[in-house]
Order: structure tokens, then sequence, then C-alpha cells
């Protein structure tokens, strides 16, 4: 039988997780992936949940490789984590594939009727890949100060940003914005919506 997958294909070799999941009104369960990696998910207007079935989201819904889109009060929430498999920070999960999960969760909330008014995004601790983009793009080097404004030029210059602008959630508002620069324990919260 030929199964449709969300991902890519490496080598050859089809790698994401499978495609009818997103095909009715709701899913639970255990999925096996592209490459025989099995993983719950849940599908349903509200959210979105793919993870490992032995490990679960703590409760800042941080996971060592997962993904999560909830939608609450037309905001939607996003936890996004493919690095981290088999307790490996920097390795990839074979099969999850952030930007591909992130265009099938929104055809798939538009398809529900979902509405969704805000994209709320945490990009946490100095590993986080999107924490460092952001720190880049301020270029703290030369500009160890950076203004409101240059803080909300850079959170535009993130993959995050970069998968949703598309999607027209390209306006951020200074007044939702938050960067927690404490060295240990740095973040960024803040959310996107439409001009």
């Amino acid at each position: 039988m030929n199964y449709e997958f969300i991902g890519k294909t490496i080598n050859g070799e089809p790698r994401g997780v499978p495609a009818n999941i997103f095909n009715q009104d709701r899913f639970e369960g255990k999925i096996y992936t592209a490459s025989g990696w099995p993983l719950y998910c849940c599908v349903s207007p509200e959210q979105i949940t793919i993870t490992d079935p032995k490990n679960s989201f703590d409760g800042l819904g941080r996971h060592p490789c997962g993904f999560r889109a909830d939608v609450a009060s037309q905001v939607l929430t996003l936890s996004i984590y493919s690095k981290g498999f088999k307790g490996d920070s920097q390795q990839k999960h074979p099969d999850l594939f952030a930007a591909e999960l992130l265009k099938a969760s929104f055809n798939y909330f538009e398809r529900q009727n979902t509405v969704i008014n805000l994209v709320l995004s945490c990009w946490e601790g100095p590993e986080a890949d999107t924490y460092q983009q952001f720190i880049a793009a301020l270029d703290l080097e030369q500009n160890p100060d950076p203004s409101l404004e240059q803080q909300l030029q850079a959170a535009k210059k993130v993959w995050s940003a970069k998968q949703i602008a598309p999607l027209g959630f390209t306006k951020i508002d200074p007044k939702g914005f938050f960067w927690n620069n404490i060295p240990d324990n740095p973040s960024v919260l803040l959310g996107f919506s439409k001009p």
C-alpha cells in the first residue's frame, strides 16, 4: 500500500508522519512514521500534538522531540522541538519536519474553521535555535543596547517568523513583546498577528 507522509524524501527514502492524521476531523492514537518510529498523536480543532509515547511535554510545553499547536480564544501557541531525538539535544528526529507540520496544521485548522488571530511564540534558553537566531540578528557585539524597534526587527528574522509570514502573520505588537536577557535562562515571548 502507498502511504503519503508530511515530511521530506532523503536519499530516496520517505520521512515524515502519516498525512491521513490531518485528513479527518479528529484523530487520537499511535502512529508510525515513514522510518517506522512510533509516536503518539492527537489532532482536534483545538490542539495538535505529536510526541514520543514514552515521554510527554513538561509544564512549559518542552519535550525532547515533539510538535504541539494549541488554539484557545483564537490564539495559537506553538511548541516545536525537532531536535533531541533519543535524548541528544543536537540530533534531529528523522520524521519531524517542523515547517511541513506547521503548514499542515494551519491547513487543518482552516478546514476546521478554527479562527486564529494571533500566533504566540516563546523562544527559551540559550541553546534554542530560534533564540540563537534572534541574538545573531541583534548583533550585540556591534550594538550592545538594541532599541525595541531593533529587537522587533530581529524577531522577524528567526525561523518561526519566516514560516508564519507567508500565512499573513507579520505584525508584532510592541506591548506584547518581552525579551528576558538573563544569561542563565534567556527567553523571548511575542505574538504575531495579521496587519
